[in-house]
């Protein structure tokens, strides 16, 4: 057992130092900071039209930008991320030279998609920092906001933060099984865009039943978890347990793409 986990740990240190000198870490540090540097500006700049007396502002910060995460951003951060993870490898044309490596292939494999796992969780840590550090900025220069006033609810940040991660887990084993199948760029880019317009048009249109087809809908569905009621009529928003119906189909999914990326991966022959 020993020897197993010795050897991944050297095949995760192996990936992490391959994308040392690539975008992959600015993108994490970007698509963490983002949102919250668009929130941030607005507050700073648009005092008058966003302080509600009476609102939590806090709430209303974080709400904004877990809202507009959620439906814009997580997904195509995802799909470049997972786009650029097996680049390296197609680009060079090195999966020979990997494949012939004493390593197993499971090990290559399932390091990467750890690799790729522990950025996206690096980044919702950054995003979570940015969101609770900024308000203490702007509330210097605009006090009328009352953040320091006011106590953040950080536990329920951090449970909605969690659930849109599981959200996101569909798209992630999606995305790899793709960019790992496909040597061409464009294509996992496009359907990772493709599915995320998709997407957005069932979300905003109502066809929440449509949307449960489509992995990239599912972090936007959960979006719409703002403000509505335990016994919510949302397809998808019905609670199993402590889980909502489309966590449960997002790891579900999670575990089906990456088995069937893993199985094409044993039986691929690199020549």
């Amino acid at each position: 057992m020993q020897s197993t986990i010795s050897i991944f740990y050297h095949s995760f240190q192996a990936e992490l130092l391959k994308i040392q000198r690539t975008p992959i870490l600015y993108i994490a540090l970007i698509g963490g900071v983002f949102i919250t540097g668009l929130i941030f500006i607005m507050h700073l700049f648009n005092a008058e039209g966003l302080i509600e007396p009476g609102r939590d502002p806090w709430m209303m910060y974080f709400d904004m930008g877990y809202a507009i995460t959620c439906m814009a951003l997580l997904v195509p951060y995802i799909v470049i991320l997972m786009s650029s993870m097996a680049y390296l490898e197609h680009n060079a044309s090195a999966w020979k030279y990997v494949y012939s490596l004493p390593i197993a292939k499971s090990n290559i494999y399932f390091s990467k998609l750890a690799l790729a796992l522990l950025l996206i969780v690096a980044t919702y840590i950054i995003y979570f920092l940015s969101v609770w550090g900024t308000p203490y900025i702007v509330d210097l220069i605009h006090p009328e906001y009352g953040f320091r006033a006011a106590t953040p609810e950080l536990g329920n940040w951090i449970r909605r933060l969690v659930r849109s991660f599981l959200c996101i887990l569909a798209v992630v084993g999606l995305q790899y099984w793709v960019s790992i199948r496909w040597q061409s760029f464009i294509i996992p880019i496009g359907i990772g865009l493709l599915g995320f317009i998709v997407a957005i048009i069932c979300v905003l249109t109502g066809k929440y039943d449509y949307a449960l087809w489509i992995p990239h809908a599912y972090a936007s569905l959960m979006a719409l978890e703002i403000g509505i009621t335990e016994e919510s009529d949302i397809v998808g928003l019905t609670k199993i347990g402590w889980f909502y119906r489309v966590e449960l189909l997002s790891m579900a999914l999670f575990v089906i793409f990456v088995a069937l990326g893993y199985i094409e991966q044993m039986k691929q022959n690199v020549k």
